[in-house]
């Protein structure tokens, strides 16, 4: 069987012995099948050793498909040599976690390896080790695991918010003016790249009502000052826009009043500084 992790550094494709480790590979699957690591992050990165998954609670629907099903894993008695790439179970029955190894070691609780994005390791391991999942894939499942496609999670469930909140840490530190919810957007398949730099005077909108248009947004937001351009994206999931206005003044101005609560076209938007302006007021 295998799995694909979307990582903000590429992808991951790990390979797994399902017969070998049917209920940890069952487990996997399920897991992934929910995107049950949506926008989290690998930890406990030791380099040149290993990182390790983020731990999660085994969910119970999960384990009411496990007591139904006859599923062992058969561990090595013996440890043998594993490559960098070999992926062992660090979790217990309750808790969900693996690790992946950096460098080969001696084991005996591999129980699969990671079939592509090598480089992708070779990049956490030369750096600071820090490796975001953005969404979880199942290539190829044995079991044909049903009943999960409508409990996956996804972007729509997340507020902008709450994705920039999860990806703050990610806001590359050698440049602070960066925006976060750009990033949050080239994460949802929305914008290039996350060095999308709105100027100091551009207020991002979001949340927008499809009939909303440029014309009527300059109109609103032009009460607190001229507006030097007004841009309407339409992503892959969300509506938004960048709103730029002349003075730096008049963008503040128009947040003060606006980032409340605000409707336009009977949507409740979203109105946020960019984080370059935002410290700017600090």
């Amino acid at each position: 069987m295998s799995v694909l992790f979307e990582t903000e550094k590429g992808n991951l494709v790990i390979d797994v012995d399902h017969r070998k480790f049917s209920r940890i590979s069952f487990q996997l699957i399920a897991l992934c099948y929910l995107n049950h690591w949506l926008l989290s992050d690998f930890t406990d990165f030791t380099k040149d050793v290993s990182i390790k998954s983020p731990s999660t609670a085994v969910p119970s629907n999960i384990k009411t498909l496990l007591e139904n099903k006859e599923f062992k894993d058969d561990h090595d008695e013996d440890s043998h040599l594993a490559a960098p790439g070999s992926v062992e179970f660090t979790g217990s029955e309750d808790e969900f976690q693996f690790q992946i190894n950096l460098s080969a070691k001696q084991s005996s609780q591999v129980f699969g390896r990671v079939a592509e994005g090598l480089t992708v390791l070779d990049d956490v391991n030369k750096g600071t080790g820090g490796l975001k999942i953005l969404h979880c894939h199942v290539v190829y499942d044995p079991f044909s695991v049903k009943g999960f496609a409508d409990q996956r999670k996804n972007e729509d469930s997340l507020s902008v918010e709450e994705i920039k909140s999860r990806l703050q840490s990610q806001t590359p530190s050698s440049d602070d003016s960066v925006p976060v919810e750009a990033l949050a957007l080239e994460l949802l398949g929305d914008l290039s790249h996350y060095q999308v730099k709105p100027s100091p005077r551009t207020l991002f909108v979001a949340r927008l009502n499809p009939i909303t248009s440029e014309n009527s947004l300059e109109v609103i937001f032009a009460r607190f000052g001229p507006i030097k351009k007004v841009q309407i994206l339409a992503g892959k999931k969300i509506r938004y826009a960048f709103v730029e206005f002349v003075q730096q003044e008049d963008a503040e101005q128009a947040y003060a009043k606006l980032h409340d609560n605000c409707y336009i076209d009977g949507h409740q938007i979203l109105v946020d500084f960019s984080q370059s302006t935002r410290h700017l007021q600090n």
